[in-house]
């Protein structure tokens, strides 16, 4: 026995006509406070964009009828879009995590140095770091480097770090380490070609403090190693020292010149730091606060 269906042709005109009515009817609440009506249309009262378009729509009948249909006016599409790219960059910094937890290399607490924080005491050097952070693609498709070097506590980490997070920004992989703690790593892990392997994958690799690893065949061995692999890559490299360029090509062995070769050639953009240590005028603000809250309170 064949089975009608109870929703007939004309109940489905009647309901779709019923349905396209009152969605059509009913005020759409896309108003804010001073938007207006111009042509008929709402407008949004802080781009001057229409928030809403006539639209075609099925009247029910085998036939269209004009309505008019809410759309997104310039401020909710930047609304919109700004909400994509904070879900994007959350996911992309959650991938990071992960892998900073897999190798270890990321050196801990670097994220909070950023250009945001920059004081900019080195106003030139700080120009520089934010115009090669800006051309990132571009650095990166050339394979240049940067060389930050100059006297102890004078900001050189600082700016590296703040260029790799301008590279995170950007979504783009980025670590921050140092020799000493790739050698530590190297000498606790069995499979040490899988960790260089990983170091490499990164497209900014910082490498802080260069010329602070143990004074040892085997810690120059794996120096070389390690920008030696950069090399090959084509990836840029950001390297710190408080050696200077002059040091550098002038090393008294050949393990060494065969590093600072190599790093001279990644890194053509060489910024000198000079000036008081950041880190002693840090310590003396530090103890000025500590003086003064330690100061016996007054009597009364």
């Amino acid at each position: 026995m064949m089975r009608t269906n109870p929703l007939c042709k004309g109940d489905e005109d009647m309901n779709v006509s019923s349905m396209m009515n009152r969605l059509t009817r009913e005020p759409v609440k896309t108003d804010g406070p001073g938007d207006y009506r111009e042509n008929g249309l709402l407008h949004c009262a802080v781009c001057g964009e229409p928030k809403q378009a006539r639209k075609q729509l099925p009247d029910g009948k085998g036939g269209f009828i004009e309505r008019l249909v809410p759309i997104s006016c310039a401020c909710v599409r930047a609304k919109d879009e700004a909400a994509k790219q904070k879900d994007q960059r959350n996911q992309f910094m959650a991938s990071m995590e992960q892998m900073w937890a897999a190798d270890q290399l990321q050196i801990p607490n670097c994220l909070r140095k950023t250009f945001d924080i920059d004081d900019r005491h080195a106003a030139n050097v700080s120009d520089v770091c934010r115009r090669y952070a800006a051309q990132w693609p571009k650095m990166k498709q050339e394979n240049i480097g940067v060389l930050l070097f100059g006297a102890v506590g004078a900001g050189k980490s600082f700016y590296a770090c703040a260029i790799a997070n301008a590279v995170l920004a950007q979504l783009d992989s980025a670590v921050i380490t140092s020799f000493p703690r790739i050698l530590n790593l190297l000498q606790s892990t069995q499979d040490k070609q899988a960790l260089l392997d990983r170091m490499q994958s990164y497209s900014l690799l910082v490498l802080d403090d260069l010329g602070a690893e143990r004074d040892t065949a085997y810690a120059a061995e794996q120096v070389f190693n390690v920008v030696d692999a950069r090399v090959q890559t084509g990836l840029p490299l950001v390297v710190t020292t408080n050696l200077s360029v002059k040091e550098m090509q002038e090393a008294d062995s050949m393990q060494l010149k065969r590093i600072y070769d190599r790093v001279l050639e990644l890194c053509p953009v060489r910024i000198k730091l000079e000036g008081e240590s950041r880190r002693a005028q840090n310590a003396q603000q530090r103890l000025a606060v500590a003086n003064d809250l330690l100061k016996p309170s007054a009597r009364t």
